[in-house]
């Protein structure tokens, strides 16, 4: 009994030895997630798709036309001074020489007859200027070009307040905006959903167990068990330039966390 207990205790240590040096091993030479992660919808497209090919071709012989409009607006509730005041300085320094590359072109009310109709409200409360912004989304220098829009909106709104104090709304939205408060979103959601998945699981635990110690312990083997899964599929994507996207990720963190809790409860 004595040595099946020592046997069976040797085991156990040369198991979990084993599998940590395993997770060491691949967290040393996997990328991170982030850097492999994508949430373009072209890329998990097959090369030879109508869709993409159209998309390759406009951009070899359309190059210049490619861009996406954000729309930055702007609001007073009562002086409509102040707020085409916030615009008309908006607009230049959107033009000038310290706005980002990504920028393609910059549309305000102030630029024809046409666009003034277009771009303000009826009552005049509301404005906007249309900002073509270049590159993909998922880009650095696009998400940058965007913030520094909302900045800047911001910035010439807040300077400026009307006769009551109030200051200038402003919003970044359009194609550009919403693309990329979406990119926001996925790449925020696998650590929500990871989050929201292990305290269920450890209520469910501990509803069944009525211990912590007991429920704490399958909770931390899952956690390195979803590490090495997220290290491995960071490796394979590097490698073999597999797609992934946030919702991919997410997927995988509920599947672990879900097979996981079967194992240790059955």
């Amino acid at each position: 009994m004595f040595f099946t207990t020592l046997s069976t205790s040797k085991r156990a240590v040369a198991g979990l030895l084993i599998w940590l040096l395993a997770v060491g091993m691949v967290f040393s030479l996997a990328p991170k997630l982030d850097d492999v992660t994508t949430n373009e919808t072209e890329e998990f497209l097959p090369a030879g798709a109508e869709s993409v090919q159209a998309m390759e071709l406009r951009a070899e012989k359309f190059p210049s036309g490619d861009g996406i409009p954000a729309l930055v607006v702007f609001s007073s509730r009562g002086d409509i001074a102040s707020k085409n005041e916030a615009v008309e300085s908006f607009t230049k320094i959107a033009r000038s020489a310290t706005a980002p590359e990504a920028i393609q072109s910059v549309l305000s009310p102030g630029d024809s007859l046409a666009a003034n109709a277009t771009l303000n409200s009826e009552d005049g409360s509301t404005s906007m200027v249309v900002v073509t912004i270049n590159g993909l989304p998922s880009n650095p220098p696009f998400q940058s070009a965007v913030e520094w829009l909302s900045d800047r909106a911001a910035e010439t709104g807040g300077e400026l307040k009307d006769p009551e104090g109030q200051v200038v709304d402003t919003a970044v939205t359009g194609p550009a905006g919403i693309i990329i408060d979406a990119v926001k979103v996925f790449g925020k959601i696998d650590v929500a959903i990871t989050v929201a998945t292990g305290l269920l699981v450890l209520v469910l635990l501990l509803l069944i167990y009525r211990s912590p110690v007991t429920a704490i312990i399958p909770l931390l083997v899952i956690g390195s068990a979803l590490s090495l899964a997220q290290a491995i599929a960071a490796l394979l994507a590097d490698n073999f330039d597999l797609p992934l996207n946030g919702q991919v990720t997410g997927i995988m963190s509920v599947l672990v966390f879900g097979a996981g809790t079967n194992y240790a409860l059955f």
